[in-house]
């Protein structure tokens, strides 16, 4: 698990986060929301608590592959020696990854092209992670 003190900005090592950026969607989630919104704050809370996550991935109405994002943070966050699991999770975060897809590509989350063996595997993965009470 990852410490408390350790915020999401630098867990994944963000050093130059567009902080103008940043700013300028806090104001406008504020505005809408009319009340102060704190986007780092924001993140590092729903990071940290795995039970969010773990709620949100079993939700159904998400995509296979927001399935597999919400599953990569969850294991990014317990700690889990993925090791184990060398071939599948090299699979799933290489070539699953955002990095390794096309630039113009169909919407993922509409049209799914994440292999059913890879949310299974997420799902077995997460399974193992979580507790059975969360």
């Amino acid at each position: 698990m990852v410490p408390e003190r350790v915020t999401t900005q630098r867990f994944h090592n963000w050093k130059n986060p567009n902080t103008t950026t940043v700013k300028t969607c806090e104001n406008l989630v504020s505005q809408l929301l009319g009340r102060s919104f704190d986007f780092w704050q924001t993140l590092d809370t729903h990071c940290r608590n795995t039970s969010i996550l773990v709620n949100e991935f079993k939700k159904p109405e998400y995509s296979n592959y927001e399935h597999l994002q919400l599953a990569r943070w969850i294991i990014d966050r317990s700690g889990y020696d993925i090791s184990k699991e060398k071939i599948m999770a090299r699979f799933a975060d290489e070539t699953c990854h955002i990095g390794g897809e096309y630039l113009y590509q169909l919407d993922p989350t509409t049209f799914d092209q994440t292999p059913f063996y890879i949310v299974e595997w997420c799902e077995e993965i997460v399974e193992m992670i979580v507790p059975d009470d969360l």
